[in-house]
């Protein structure tokens, strides 16, 4: 992407990408959740959600308030097919509980050829799916079953240009709607946001200073890298939110791989790196701390490790219901162990492999090897 002013705007989102960089947004809000208004208030912030504190839920709710703002055009993003369709299910879910009309006249689309259709059946949500690459590829298929039962030439042949004409359409069917203005709400995988980009239409919009959307939400924005999530930041003219939590798994870069390790390392960290403790964060990051999944004897254990202590149990966790079998009653619900790679096992432990790796085959284990393979055996 080397066309229009990419390379003026790219040094000052990836400076904002290593974080404390929270501008305030050019328009306001005025539709928004209670606990999210100092979030939405920005223009650059981060949805900060650690295990079960409901992330996509929340983002399915905000984007079901804030569709109501008449200026309002927004990119969903997320990293699989799989976490995409759920976010757009949760989208769909709350949209059909306050604005069904956006349902109903196809505003709110989930793009792309490999969303799951069944889900949204069963769902009852095929709504999202109107017009998108899944669905013309569902008619495809069913117009072809149909052709397979047919001898009448007239009829194969009637069915043949239908086919043509869906095959035709589908081959613009994401660009098209990502760009349309009759659609409110779009949701995407990052990859076929990604793939966008590099189409003349979009990039003379970013080349002339506009965008499709006003706000991007990019989910599970911990398995991203900085310079992806520079890139994506591109798609929002007024308001780009990440969401996820740097305390689970990091982006995955095969690049980085054979990069110096400067680069490796700016390659392997996320825009959410940056977030490390829980405690004094700044108005452009907002903190879920009310968890619905976890047992609280286990959560307790993850707060104080991983949050600060900051986690708090929902009250649907506090009053859920537990059964054990006889012999795990009275039994911790979890047991938790630390590593600490800077500790007397493990010097011997590198010392040993450095051993082997020069050929010193014979060598015997320390009496501190032998003891933790021990460990290990009975863990």
């Amino acid at each position: 992407m080397d066309s229009g002013n990419f390379r003026e705007k790219l040094p000052g989102r990836l400076n904002a990408c290593l974080g404390g960089v929270h501008p305030k947004a050019l328009s306001k809000s005025n539709h928004c959740l209670e606990s999210l208004k100092d979030l939405w208030s920005h223009s650059w912030g981060f949805l900060w959600g650690p295990p079960g504190t409901g992330k996509t839920t929340t983002i399915g709710k905000q984007v079901s308030v804030n569709i109501c703002e008449d200026f309002e055009r927004i990119l969903v993003v997320s990293t699989t097919n799989r976490a995409t369709d759920e976010v757009a299910l949760a989208i769909g879910r709350a949209v059909r509980s306050s604005n069904p009309r956006f349902l109903n006249e196809g505003r709110i689309l989930r793009i792309g050829k490999s969303a799951g259709f069944t889900r949204y059946k069963d769902n009852n949500l095929l709504e999202l799916l109107q017009g998108t690459e899944t669905d013309l590829l569902r008619q495809i298929s069913l117009l072809q079953h149909q052709l397979q039962g047919l001898d009448d030439p007239e009829k194969r042949a009637i069915l043949r240009k239908q086919i043509q004409e869906l095959l035709k359409k589908m081959k613009r069917s994401s660009l098209d709607l990502f760009i349309s203005p009759h659609v409110k709400v779009v949701v995407s995988t990052v990859f076929n946001a990604i793939a966008l980009l590099n189409d003349p239409t979009i990039r003379n919009f970013l080349s002339r200073n506009m965008s499709c959307f006003s706000t991007i939400i990019i989910d599970e924005a911990g398995l991203i890298s900085r310079a992806t999530g520079a890139v994506l930041s591109l798609l929002g003219s007024h308001r780009v939110v990440f969401v996820g939590d740097p305390k689970q798994l990091a982006p995955i870069s095969k690049v980085s791989r054979i990069l110096p390790t400067n680069q490796a390392t700016w390659l392997g960290n996320s825009t959410l790196n940056h977030l490390q403790t829980t405690k004094h964060l700044s108005g452009g990051v907002f903190l879920l701390k009310e968890q619905y999944r976890m047992h609280p004897e286990i959560s307790r254990v993850i707060s104080q490790f991983q949050y600060d202590g900051s986690l708090k149990d929902s009250q649907t966790v506090i009053n859920r219901r537990v059964f054990f079998p006889a012999v795990l009653a009275g039994q911790p619900r979890a047991i938790w162990y630390v590593l600490d790679e800077e500790n007397e096992i493990h010097r011997h432990l590198k010392r040993y492999s450095l051993q082997l790796r020069k050929g010193h085959m014979k060598v015997e284990p320390t009496t501190e090897i032998r003891h933790f393979r021990k460990t290990q055996r009975h863990l």
